[in-house]
């Protein structure tokens, strides 16, 4: 046999002997399948109407500190119809000895038409729980009927990874400025999730850990359930050694701010 010809059929048969092999190997070694990414999970909603509900009964808070220091946060109409909730570090009152000058709260803000200012005539610190971060404050006499009270559901009905919306004001009027208004910002609506219910040393609960949705300048929000429940308190963002934000975040349980309603309440009989 010449040359060429062996060499064309020593080709062959190494072609043939290759298929073969990979003929064999696909039933005894079979290749995975190609991973496919699985669909997003829908997340439910709340439904217009409780989103409007929600939306009208964040309330937008600006506090004059003593030198003409000027801070924003967030709170929400709960209890009783001219209540609005919020964290005490809001409003200035961690520190007993250092009152806040002038609180502003500005009803429906951002929606041209329909905003509402109440001043300190208008206000009333009606209580404090410092330990707590938390603060009632009263809009006294207010002349027309104000946004509906948000109901409340015990945190402690939580579930990991239920969803929840976390409503208030990150950024003050930045977020108005940016956008080329000089009145205070709408309501900001950012999807969050329960990461947590965090305990303290005697086993009682102390915070929800939401995982997004608080940010500075949110404290003092709503964080409701998509039926418009308020489940928490946004209160604080977590830090790590460098200072540096970490996307966790806590909201004081309702279990606390049912118990400061009720001693609000009794003050006012």
């Amino acid at each position: 046999m010449n040359g060429p010809v062996f060499r064309r059929l020593a080709f062959a048969f190494a072609l043939l002997t290759a298929a073969a092999v990979g003929f064999a190997g696909a039933f005894l070694f079979p290749q995975p399948a190609p991973v496919i990414a699985p669909l997003p999970i829908s997340i439910p909603k709340p439904t217009p109407d409780v989103l409007t509900r929600m939306k009208a009964a964040t309330v937008f808070l600006e506090i004059e500190h003593a030198g003409g220091v000027l801070t924003a946060g967030s709170g929400w109409f709960g209890g009783e119809p001219n209540w609005i909730v919020t964290n005490a570090h809001v409003v200035g009152r961690l520190d007993p000895k250092q009152p806040p000058v002038k609180i502003t709260a500005f009803v429906y803000p951002g929606v041209l038409g329909k905003q509402l200012a109440f001043r300190n005539d208008s206000l009333r610190v009606l209580a404090v729980d410092r330990d707590m971060d938390l603060a009632i404050v009263e809009v006294v006499n207010p002349p027309a009927p104000l946004p509906a009270p948000l109901p409340l559901r015990a945190s402690a009905t939580l579930t990991e990874l239920e969803p929840l919306v976390v409503l208030g004001f990150p950024g003050g009027r930045r977020l108005a400025e940016k956008n080329r208004r000089t009145d205070p910002p709408a309501v900001s609506v950012i999807a969050a999730t329960v990461s947590g219910l965090r305990r303290d040393a005697f086993d009682n609960l102390y915070a929800v850990q939401v995982h997004g949705g608080i940010h500075h300048g949110g404290s003092g929000g709503p964080v409701c359930d998509r039926d418009g429940h308020c489940v928490g308190v946004a209160q604080r963002v977590d830090l790590d050694h460098a200072s540096r934000l970490t996307g966790i975040g806590y909201a004081v349980p309702t279990e606390f701010v049912t118990r400061l309603m009720a001693d609000s309440g009794q003050r006012q009989r």
